[in-house]
């Protein structure tokens, strides 16, 4: 079933926008492209999902590193990483909310 692409600064279920792993090259919407990576920690990463939020966080416990997307297309691609969507799995648990209403993939 197809989704939305995800880009950078798209929101998670968990509250803000967090970065994630992209194409640079790949451009949606204005953005680059959101893709799920080899895994880790995502450099740059902001609260509440990528890294952790500071105390006192239901969700990201202080000094708990979560990487960021856990999820990605089986058959698309860009740079060579899956790409990541609008309803994938974040490390955290969180799924991505994606802002693009119009590109989908598989």
């Amino acid at each position: 079933m197809a989704q939305p692409v995800a880009v950078v600064g798209d929101m998670g279920s968990h509250g803000l926008a967090a970065l994630v792993d992209t194409a640079p090259t790949v451009i949606v919407a204005g953005k680059t492209i959101a893709t799920f990576g080899p895994g880790g920690p995502v450099a740059g990463a902001i609260p509440p999902c990528g890294l952790y939020q500071p105390p006192p966080s239901p969700v990201h416990p202080e000094g708990i590193i979560v990487p960021g997307p856990a999820g990605g297309s089986a058959t698309v691609f860009a740079g060579g990483l899956p790409v990541h969507r609008g309803g994938d799995s974040r490390g955290c648990g969180a799924v991505t909310i994606s802002s693009v209403p119009n590109v989908f993939c598989g």
